[in-house]
């Protein structure tokens, strides 16, 4: 355990793995190392965020009330997942367009708001 400034760094490496734990301010952040992806997991307020970084997309997760939210940010595209009670909804946000997809029961919802309307775009896919 080291401790420098107040903040408390404990290194564990066990199996290839290196796990850096930072605790500063009641906010613990846990960073794994293991085959070149790094792993953040932030918890703050009960909120569990989870940063993970491969091939230049930063993928962002977060848990709280049980709905866990993904965002990619890749090329500027933001995506955002959030399940919930079987539901996957997928936002992109990409010069302004605004892009929900639901899918629920094998159906397919797309959502798009550009220019203040919305376009609601129903897919309905059979499954194989």
């Amino acid at each position: 355990m080291l401790k420098e400034g107040g903040v408390i760094c404990t290194m564990l490496k066990e199996g290839g793995v290196i796990c850096t734990m930072l605790k500063e301010g009641g906010v613990i952040c846990t960073m794994l190392k293991e085959d070149g992806v790094i792993c953040t997991m932030l918890k703050e307020g009960g909120v569990i965020c989870t940063m993970l970084k491969e091939g230049g997309v930063i993928c962002t997760m977060l848990k709280e009330g049980g709905v866990i939210c993904t965002m990619l940010k890749e090329g500027g595209v933001i995506c955002t997942m959030l399940k919930e009670g079987g539901v996957i909804c997928t936002m992109l946000k990409e010069g302004g367009v605004i892009c929900t997809m639901l899918k629920e029961g094998g159906v397919i919802c797309t959502m798009l708001k550009e220019g203040g309307g919305w376009i609601l775009v129903l897919l309905v896919t059979k499954q194989q």
